[in-house]
């Protein structure tokens, strides 16, 4: 179970979260809507353990999260509202690297079953300026199902989406969040309250509204622990930027020569 105990945190002067205290079930798909800039986005940042600066105490069945790294790698996946991959590597190169930063074993067949069932199959080898935004939600999305964590964590989940893409999406999230919790930062209510258990609002800094029902979660089997060697993201990503190393190598030649 999660749990945030007097959670607040300002900018300058203005204080965007207001003393937030609340219990989150185990399983269940949990709705946090709010006007834009009100601080939905960056709750649900320090949920997950990216911006620890604020003040109050978060935890996890029943312990304080001392080490943010490890909960994260154990227990956490995320679905960003935008740099959710990295340009250098291909849609299944990105799907993967949590697992491997994380230490996991990730499942081949797994992975092929989600990929088809969000329609991304034939994506798999494509770079992310290769897709559209739909294409990218969804390739998000099945990035944070790949690792299989306790806590899934979207921010703005059918932003970019058509009606239909939107619906798929958030179907899916109801499937899944049967096993595990599922947190959607969203601008639409109407998803929202069509599909959420329960939905929460933020407003002036307060989380307003209540969880009706705790749920308890079923037995999962985690996924094993593997270690990967990470040396082959930063040679894809020198590889990657060969062409702006070569102008820029290019271009100093060039102007050490005029300045002589």
């Amino acid at each position: 179970m999660l749990a945030l105990k007097n959670i607040s945190k300002q900018y300058n002067q203005t204080k965007v979260l207001d003393d937030i205290s609340i219990c989150f079930p185990d399983t269940g798909l949990i709705g946090i809507q709010g006007q834009s800039g009100c601080g939905k986005s960056t709750l649900l940042y320090i949920m997950g353990m990216l911006d620890d600066d604020y003040q109050g105490e978060i935890f996890y069945n029943g312990d304080k999260i001392m080490n943010s790294q490890q909960f994260i790698c154990e227990h956490v996946s995320f679905m960003m509202q935008n740099k959710d991959f990295i340009s250098a590597l291909t849609i299944k190169e990105n799907m993967i690297l949590p697992c491997h930063i994380s230490h996991l074993h990730y499942n081949v067949s797994f992975l092929q079953k989600i990929v088809t069932q969000l329609d991304i199959q034939d994506l798999l080898s494509r770079y992310p300026r290769q897709l559209s935004g739909g294409q990218m939600k969804r390739a998000s999305l099945a990035k944070a199902l790949l690792k299989q964590s306790d806590i899934i964590l979207c921010d703005e989940p059918t932003g970019a989406l058509y009606h239909q893409q939107a619906q798929d999406v958030m179907k899916y999230l109801k499937k899944i969040s049967k096993n595990v919790l599922v947190i959607i930062v969203s601008h639409d209510p109407q998803l929202l309250k069509t599909y959420c258990d329960d939905v929460l609002t933020l407003f002036q800094g307060k989380l307003q509204g209540e969880i009706k029902k705790q749920k308890t979660s079923s037995i999962q089997v985690a996924p094993a622990h593997q270690r990967h060697t990470l040396w082959f993201y930063p040679i894809r990503q020198i590889i990657h930027q060969r062409n702006k190393l070569m102008f820029l190598f290019y271009f100093n030649g060039l102007l050490l020569w005029l300045s002589f």
